[in-house]
């Protein structure tokens, strides 16, 4: 109060132009807001061929692994059923081992990759 009783036209100056800056930055806010609300109206793709690209993404990390501890690419290979039980237990439990941010990671990669196929 004391300095606009000692400096009243620079009180009024320092005034008006911080209403000036206020309202611009405002009007700055408000511009940035509305193209912001303007994009939001286009929602995201939800689709069929996205869920189906999502849920095949989701499993054939798993399918690869088994096909490589199955030896899928070599003919003539044979199984007992023991074995093969033992090799499926083996790719399970390594998938169930996964530290809850690896696998966000991975949902996360399978979800942009597959909304990129599809957008």
């Amino acid at each position: 109060r004391e300095f606009s009783k000692r400096f009243p036209n620079l009180h009024v100056l320092i005034k008006q132009r911080s209403n000036n800056v206020a309202r611009i930055l405002l009007s700055d806010a408000e511009k940035q807001i509305l193209q912001h609300l303007e994009m939001e109206k286009h929602p995201y793709t939800q689709d069929q061929i996205l869920f189906n690209n999502i849920a095949a993404s989701r499993y054939r990390g798993i399918q690869r692994e088994l096909e490589v501890s199955l030896k899928l690419d070599q003919e003539g290979v044979v199984y007992e059923t023991s074995t093969i039980q033992s090799i499926l237990n083996t790719v399970f439990q390594r998938t169930q081992q996964k530290s809850v941010e690896h696998y966000m990671a991975e949902e996360l990669e399978i979800v942009l990759e597959s909304y990129g196929k599809v957008a």
